[in-house]
C-alpha cells in the first residue's frame, strides 16, 4: 500500500483546524460526540475541493459562495 504525504498547506490547515475544534470541544461550544481531527479533515478536504472546482469552472468566481456552502451545509449537522 502506498500512503502519500499530503502537500504541507493540507496538513497545516487540518492541524490549525483541529486546534480551533479541539478548544471548542473544551469549552464545550462542540458537541461531544464531535472527533476534532475528523471535522478538521472534513473540512480542510471540503474547501480545497471547492477551491479546485471553482477555480476550474469559474476562475475562482464564485468561492467564497462554495466556502459559505460548506460551512453552511456542515458546521449544522455537528
Amino acid at each position: 500500500m502506498i500512503i502519500p504525504e499530503l502537500p504541507t498547506p493540507f496538513e497545516d490547515y487540518t492541524e490549525v483546524i483541529t486546534a480551533w475544534l479541539h478548544r471548542g470541544a473544551h469549552d464545550d461550544t462542540l458537541p461531544a460526540t464531535t472527533n476534532p481531527t475528523t471535522l478538521a479533515q472534513v473540512l480542510v478536504s471540503a474547501f480545497f475541493g471547492a477551491q479546485h472546482i471553482s477555480w476550474t469552472l469559474n476562475n475562482r468566481a464564485d468561492l467564497p459562495a462554495r466556502t459559505h456552502t460548506i460551512i453552511q451545509t456542515v458546521i449544522p449537522h455537528i
